[in-house]
């Protein structure tokens, strides 16, 4: 009776939304918090978060591609030439598209380019790294650490697995493919389990993101700071009440999708 008392609670918990003060007009970021009823384990916490990334795949999967390459993104692929891409590769790396006419060369030539970052055979752009979030910002509220600084300040990481991130927030932006690096670590100076995840790279849109998880007893946090090319003129950001309320409705489905898998442990 007592477990079916807090299954429902769980099932119909809402997660609370909370801005947080922006570091740059480029930046939307959201604080979400959910009740989850009971409190779970550390092992429980590593087997459901993240929510939105995968592991870094040795061979992406055709479902995969056909996400990544769909639509626009295709065309957009085609049309790539030097010093002019709708993506954010490397100038040396989109001179090799030059002979590079049909889309299945030019689609294996992408992945190429996401494994050199994976093998680090190529670097982060130091031009893009400027825009990083770093450990002096301060810029979370939870899993303040050393731990977190180091992924912020160091990345890539070495030691640490690569994770891949494909996502379309809305009908209107074009699909995303990151590469970010993950740890999980407990903070000392706070109670309960910790997760960052900080972005290396990404084809579109981004300059930046940053999601931070932390299960304390029986509440379940998550902080996203999301830096956005789109954001880089004043004409533009008349649109980040728009972009706030999409990641506040991210942060919500994120907090909603991990509480289903913990209840399901």
């Amino acid at each position: 009776m007592l477990q079916t008392f807090l299954a429902l609670i769980l099932v119909h918990a809402s997660p609370e939304i909370q801005g947080i003060k922006e570091l740059r007009d480029e930046e939307i970021a959201a604080h979400g918090i959910l009740d989850l009823g009971q409190s779970f384990s550390e092992a429980n916490f590593k087997s459901c978060i993240p929510q939105e990334s995968i592991p870094y795949p040795k061979v992406w999967p055709q479902e995969l591609q056909d996400k990544v390459f769909a639509g626009e993104a295709m065309g957009d692929l085609m049309k790539c030439r030097p010093k002019r891409c709708a993506f954010n590769f490397l100038n040396s790396e989109l001179e090799t598209y030059q002979d590079l006419k049909s889309e299945e060369e030019r689609q294996a030539k992408f992945i190429e380019f996401y494994a050199n970052r994976v093998s680090g055979k190529t670097g982060i752009d130091e031009a893009r790294s400027r825009m990083f979030i770093r450990g002096k910002d301060k810029a979370f509220s939870i899993c303040s650490s050393p731990e977190m600084d180091r992924l912020l300040d160091s990345r890539p990481l070495k030691a640490e697995a690569y994770r891949l991130s494909h996502i379309r927030y809305n009908p209107r932006m074009r699909q995303t493919t990151r590469i970010v690096q993950g740890l999980f670590f407990k903070n000392k100076s706070e109670p309960g389990f910790c997760y960052a995840e900080a972005m290396t790279f990404s084809d579109h849109y981004d300059l930046d993101r940053v999601e931070t998880w932390r299960l304390s007893g029986n509440i379940l946090e998550l902080q996203v700071r999301h830096r956005i090319d789109l954001l880089n003129t004043w004409f533009r950001r008349l649109n980040k009440g728009s972009l706030r309320k999409e990641l506040d409705g991210l942060v919500r489905s994120q907090l909603n999708l991990a509480a289903e898998c913990l209840k399901s442990k």
